[in-house]
């Protein structure tokens, strides 16, 4: 059997710099998805354009979800959509979102927890 070139590691491509903020939130999947689910996330990273959270159960790549994320900064609302979903250790789930709908009032709130300014 013939061997391949290597594969190459998995290289994350940002938008932005991400910033980790450690803390639980709020998810419920939106829309026509087969398996609605909702329930409590933890909340690993954030980035103006993105957050990376931590799930009890899979997501499926390009649902959309409503995530509530309170902190000692503030809270946000956003709907975000599904950019990956990989099992992660502890048969959890790190699911990445790029945010699509943050309402005005939490922009300076989501500035926040990102350092931005």
């Amino acid at each position: 059997m013939a061997e391949g070139p290597p594969r190459r590691a998995h290289r994350e491509q940002r938008d932005s710099n991400r910033f980790t903020v450690v803390t639980f939130c709020w998810y419920s999947i939106v829309g026509d998805s087969s398996e609605a689910h909702e329930g409590l996330a933890r909340s690993c990273d954030f980035s103006s354009t993105g957050v990376g959270i931590v799930t009890p159960r899979p997501v499926d790549p390009g649902s959309h979800i409503f995530l509530e994320v309170a902190s000692n900064r503030g809270q946000v609302s956003a709907v975000g959509v599904v950019a990956y979903c990989r099992e992660d250790q502890d048969s959890c789930f790190r699911v990445g979102l790029r945010l699509e709908i943050v309402p005005p009032s939490d922009l300076a709130t989501l500035k926040k927890l990102t350092g931005e300014r």
